[in-house]
């Protein structure tokens, strides 16, 4: 079982000629969800980062069934994925997936000062690297929040923080706040387009859209061509399963079939996802 960093996975996208590469919630390592997105990027041969933050993996059946399953859909559908630990605010969480074989994570350290953020991502990406594995940071806080709990308050990465924490850190990628925002809870998004551009330019590592899902896909593409190479959607992912879920509950109210439910929610994911696909790798 051998899980993908992020360096292979641009790799195979380039290869592709994909300037992006999706990075998709798969709610902790649900089958249901892995299958349906798999499917969706098996018909375009593409390559993604299967995602997942600590709290729903914890939420879910823990790291272990996480690691498998994403190895698993890697090997059924001949994909090229790399397992992502997304948003670990706690070093030990990044260091408890380096443990299980997670070969991609993210370190968000933007809480913290920024003297801190830079110190323990250094620490961190050296585990990382000893193992093959590549680190994802952030500067700036996004926006909003993924899991249950009260929206982050966002404010856009200052542009000389950035400069040090790129310069003492070196990530392999790297995340700014430039104004985007995660979930439902967190207002509008409102793109910083100067200094996103600026990150674009001057920034030598693949960049990291945040707080995808209530982007115009004009906004997203544009940000594409500007370097942001990475791009995350969680809600829509999620919105998508429950729907389709509740779909099918909502037409056989009697139901007693957990297949059946449950194949809604992979339709639903399914062509949500394929939907993404076409709009970004045309």
């Amino acid at each position: 079982m051998t899980l993908l960093s992020a360096r292979e996975v641009f790799a195979h996208a380039g290869e592709q000629g994909h300037a992006v590469v999706l990075c998709l919630d798969v709610a902790g390592g649900n089958a249901d969800v892995i299958d349906a997105v798999c499917r969706s990027l098996a018909a375009v041969n593409s390559s993604a980062f299967l995602s997942s933050t600590p709290r729903s993996i914890a939420d879910y059946l823990g790291t272990g069934h996480f690691v498998r399953a994403v190895a698993e859909a890697q090997d059924r559908y001949g994909l090229v994925l790399a397992a992502h630990l997304d948003h670990a605010e706690d070093p030990r969480d990044v260091e408890r997936a380096l443990d299980a074989g997670v070969r991609s994570v993210m370190f968000d350290g933007s809480a913290r000062p920024l003297a801190e953020n830079i110190s323990e991502s250094l620490r961190l990406i050296e585990q990382a690297h000893a193992v093959g594995a590549t680190l994802e940071a952030e500067v700036g806080v996004i926006g909003g929040k993924e899991d249950p709990g009260a929206p982050a308050t966002a404010h856009n990465a200052d542009v000389a923080d950035v400069e040090a924490f790129v310069a003492a850190v070196e990530p392999d990628l790297f995340a700014p706040a430039v104004g985007t925002i995660h979930g439902r809870r967190g207002g509008e998004a409102n793109v910083a387009w100067d200094i996103a551009a600026r990150f674009g330019k001057e920034l030598a590592m693949p960049l990291v859209l945040h707080g995808t899902t209530g982007l115009p896909t004009a906004d997203v593409r544009r940000l594409v061509g500007l370097g942001y190479r990475k791009v995350n959607y969680a809600t829509a992912v999620r919105d998508a399963f429950v729907a389709g879920v509740a779909g099918v509950l909502d037409r056989e109210p009697d139901s007693v079939r957990p297949q059946s439910v449950l194949a809604g929610g992979r339709d639903e994911v399914r062509r949500v996802v394929a939907e993404l696909l076409l709009r970004l790798l045309q």
